[in-house]
């Protein structure tokens, strides 16, 4: 056993002994000097194409083209050895045709040579747009306009109408270069944006006026004095005796008029009417003959 160990130590140190003699040989160490050098070569003449090819390390800084006709845009473009390509277009109103909006990638974005540069530009005939209906809450001009305004159209208040059982600035009519649309705006209207819409909407007398006194008036002159007050005759109670409501007398009305008393004006008074004068009104006689 010991001599078969023995045999293989033997073996084992001869070919050692062969292969560090072949790896000092002159023959390997040309060799595997000759190895690295190409391998090195092959290195450098791959990455050099490769830097030929991909530019690499080459870069420009792209210039905003935001504001250019496209042909100053594509001008500017070939001057820094970049192309343009048109990716959209979209009418803009007061805007010339043609115009740069938008661009990607971003100004002072850094590129390689022959890059595209996709553009955003104005275009000359504009879109025709879904105007917003009426329906469901849209018919207050305040939410409207804004709407309208963001599609870029132009609105106005073409007239404001009295109206007391509507919201202020309920939208009533719709009008366009003076024709009413105002039917077809729930059935689906288009229009160009930059056109001017015009509106006729709602509006509550706001004003506050005073209560005027109407007991001891006959009934004629009271609702005269009301409406002279900007203000509407309610309800009329007549008492029983009351044979002829036109010569009778308000002996009581709601509300009643009191000191810097006022009334929204349009309201509505309601009086009650008695044949006979109340108590403690001055009589006829007595008002000509303190008059004269």
């Amino acid at each position: 056993m010991n001599i078969q160990i023995q045999i293989f130590l033997d073996r084992g140190k001869k070919i050692l002994r062969e292969v560090l003699l072949f790896l000092s040989s002159r023959i390997f160490i040309r060799h595997f000097i000759a190895i690295i050098a190409v391998t090195m070569l092959l290195f450098y003449a791959v990455f050099s194409w490769m830097g030929m090819y991909t530019h690499h390390l080459e870069s420009y800084e792209v210039d905003s083209f935001v504001g250019m006709s496209l042909e100053e845009a594509k001008e500017a473009a070939k001057a820094q050895k970049l192309t343009v390509v048109v990716n959209d277009s979209i009418f803009k109103v007061g805007s010339q045709p043609h115009v740069v909006l938008e661009q990607n990638p971003e100004p002072q974005t850094r590129v390689k040579k022959n890059r595209t540069i996709y553009l955003v530009i104005t275009k000359k005939q504009p879109d025709l747009l879904l105007l917003p209906d009426l329906r469901g809450g849209n018919d207050d001009y305040s939410r409207y306009k804004k709407k309208a305004e963001r599609m870029e159209f132009k609105t106005k208040v073409k007239e404001e109408r009295l109206d007391e059982q509507l919201a202020p600035n309920t939208i009533l009519h719709v009008y366009l270069d003076g024709k009413e649309i105002t039917e077809e705006l729930n059935k689906g209207f288009r229009a160009i944006p930059g056109d001017t819409l015009e509106f006729v909407v709602s509006k509550r007398q706001t004003d506050m006026v005073p209560i005027p006194y109407l007991i001891c008036k006959r009934f004629d002159a009271a609702r005269f004095l009301v409406h002279s007050y900007q203000l509407t005759l309610g309800d009329v109670f007549e008492d029983a005796g009351v044979s002829d409501p036109e010569l009778a007398y308000v002996y009581k009305q709601e509300p009643l008029s009191l000191l810097d008393s006022t009334l929204l004006a349009g309201s509505a008074i309601t009086v009650y009417l008695s044949d006979t004068l109340p108590a403690g009104c001055p009589t006829e006689d007595n008002i000509y003959q303190s008059q004269q």
